[in-house]
Formats: structure tokens, sequence, C-alpha cells
């Protein structure tokens, strides 16, 4: 797993899941799509400290574990087409760079979508540019706007950052509220630029939170 992808994910756990009580997430289901390996261990460190866990993970199998979620599925995404006709509904999904190697993106998408439980949240990181060997896809934020509108998503944090980044650039998201409920989601500023000389790969970080249109 990338750098960026451990920050993101200390990231949301610090200011999401801290609050989830360790009796609660015994009972959550985790369905991790992608790498496991963890490179950034600067970022884990702090998620560890937060939890006062002194033991150093493995791999994000271990981590999901330590962090006291002991349902997680871990599926790579050429397996992945076989794995989303499960029944069984996630509390929590992450998509650790492994969808832009997915010919069908509405059918991946889509799968999420079904795969998830109602307030349940889901993580993407994908390329946002990278070389043309990695993957199919690059994806612009629009794409992500386009999603939550299609599905009925709240997106609650969006960051950019390269592959070995250690400070991401948070885009900023607002909500165009209509007559009955919130219509279209949308990127902002037009000031905002993602060209910060990062080197190498830049990576897009996305989180959906479903059935909640209050964000």
């Amino acid at each position: 797993m990338i750098d960026f992808a451990s920050q993101v994910f200390t990231n949301l756990f610090v200011s999401d899941f801290k609050k989830i009580d360790r009796n609660s997430r015994k009972n959550w289901n985790i369905l991790h799509i992608g790498d496991t390996h963890i490179q950034d261990w600067n970022s884990v460190k702090t998620l560890l400290d937060h939890e006062d866990i002194h033991e150093r993970p493995k791999n994000m199998d271990e981590l999901y574990r330590y962090l006291g979620f002991l349902h997680v599925d871990i599926v790579n995404i050429n397996d992945f087409e076989n794995w989303c006709v499960s029944d069984k509904k996630y509390d929590f999904i992450f998509n650790c760079h492994s969808s832009d190697a997915f010919l069908d993106q509405i059918k991946f998408h889509e799968a999420l979508y079904n795969l998830s439980k109602d307030q349940s949240k889901i993580l993407h990181v994908v390329p946002y540019y990278s070389p043309f060997e990695m993957g199919f896809y690059s994806f612009n934020p629009v794409f992500f706007a386009r999603m939550s509108e299609h599905f009925n998503y709240a997106i609650t944090q969006c960051h950019i950052g390269s592959q070995s980044s250690t400070i991401l650039q948070k885009i900023e998201i607002v909500n165009e509220i209509s007559r009955e409920r919130y219509s279209q989601r949308h990127f902002l500023d037009n000031k905002t630029t993602v060209d910060k000389g990062y080197n190498g790969p830049v990576f897009i970080s996305v989180v959906f939170e479903k059935g909640r249109l209050d964000v």
C-alpha cells in the first residue's frame, strides 16, 4: 500500500472511526480490495499511538485486527468479479488503488454500492495521473462527483497527493441544494490546483458515505 493510501486511511480512522468503540468494531464487516503491504510506517504509527497499540502489524489484515475489526475480507482485484456477487454487506470498503485495473467501471461501482450497508463508508485511493503502465485509468475528481450524484452518496473527504507524499492537498467540496434534495455535488473552487510539482504518479482519495445527504 502506497504511502499516500496509508496517510489517507490514518486520517479517516482518526477523524471518523476513532469514536467507534471496540465492542462495536467487532461486529463490523470490512472489505479491503487490493494491496495490503504497508510502506508508510510513520502514518501507521500515528494511528497505533492513537489506539495505544504497541505491536507492529505485518500488513493491513493484521492492522484491521489490531484496531478491533474481526470480520475482514481481503480481495485481489483479479478475483473481484467473482466476489462482487456476494450477499454479504460491509460497513467499510477500501478500494486500495485497485479499480484502475478493472475494465468495467460501472460494474465495479454498482458492485460496491450493492455490497455496502446504509451509512457505510467507501474509501477510494486511485491514480489521478500516472504512467501508462499503471492500470487502465486515471480519475478526474469530477468522476467521483458524478458517482456520488448517481448513487446518492455524500462525499466527506477528498485529497490529492503523490505516491510518497507527506502532505495531502485537500480538495474542497460543495453541495448545491435543490428544492427537494441535494441534487448536485461538485468540487470547488476554480482556484484549486493539483499541480504541486509532485514527482511520479499522483493519487486522489475520496470518501463516500452511503445514505447521507446532509454533507
